[in-house]
């Protein structure tokens, strides 16, 4: 991705995301993690239907800038945490983001997190959270108050990071009695090859980043809606671009127009169990 391109770059205006749809729907939608597909005015989450954002512009490394002995900031780019609201013309820059802030920024995702899903409650508003966690992208470093706690390492720590983080979301959606008609999606990717810790094959989909020698790229597993599935059943996988038409299902939008499409809608298949059925 280019960094400083004149007038931006990323998703072009007519590209419909998730949020573009479910703010269609009414729901309020926030963004907590790097963006990375698109930058400048008119390519932000606010753009794309989301009302808020708060992450890095691109990638968790640049917080290897620092330690470079050769990385001079007057000479070459900053890359720093950002955030913005719908309705402000540009992001505010914030931190720069350091292997310090790099490994503390999951705490305030979820602190952010944990504040916008209450407010939508509060207000009885749907929601939608895009809960960007920033591991196992490299560098990975855990938290403070996991460092040591597995006796594994900084990447056992790490995954033990991931999970206590997830798991709060979880548990925030049982306290505010929303699970029922919450769907969860948790996703990840295999990265690229041989990135420290989190070494991958993209060609073959084989890596490290969240099991050894297991999964494919993209692959979504989601959490049903609460009392739909018999105990025990299996949760359900599918592609990621399967995604956005079962949200569009899902929130009763409709099939996206803006290009042709010929993906599976879920949302029978996570309610009831049944094989999805192609999408018109």
């Amino acid at each position: 991705m280019p960094i400083g391109a004149p007038g931006g770059w990323g998703l072009v205006a007519w590209e419909k995301t998730i949020g573009d749809l479910l703010s269609d729907a009414g729901y309020t939608c926030a963004v907590y993690g790097k963006w990375h597909v698109g930058e400048g005015p008119g390519r932000w989450p606010t753009d794309k239907g989301f009302a808020e954002w708060y992450g890095p512009p691109r990638t968790y490394d640049e917080a290897l800038w620092p330690t470079d002995p050769f990385y001079d900031p007057e000479r070459d780019p900053v890359s720093r945490m950002v955030e913005i609201k719908r309705g402000e013309a540009d992001v505010t820059e914030l931190e720069q983001m350091t292997l310090e802030v790099r490994r503390d920024c999951d705490g305030e995702f979820l602190r952010r997190a944990t504040a916008f899903v209450r407010g939508a409650v509060s207000a009885q508003t749907p929601f939608k959270v895009y809960f960007n966690h920033s591991l196992m992208h490299m560098p990975v470093i855990p938290r403070d108050e996991f460092k040591g706690k597995t006796g594994n390492g900084d990447w056992a720590d790490s995954l033990l990071e991931l999970d206590a983080d997830f798991g709060a979301l979880l548990d925030l959606l049982d306290e505010l009695d929303v699970a029922r008609n919450t769907i969860v999606v948790f996703a990840g990717i295999t990265g690229p090859r041989r990135c420290c810790c989190g070494e991958a094959h993209r060609a073959t989909g084989r890596g490290l980043v969240l099991r050894r020698r297991r999964g494919r790229p993209a692959h979504p597993v989601h959490r049903p809606l609460a009392g739909t599935r018999p105990a025990g059943s299996d949760q359900q996988r599918d592609h990621a671009r399967d995604r956005l038409v079962h949200h569009a299902f899902a929130c009763r939008w409709g099939q996206p127009s803006e290009r042709p499409r010929d993906r599976r809608g879920r949302s029978a298949r996570l309610a009831h169990g049944q094989r999805g059925q192609l999408s018109p």
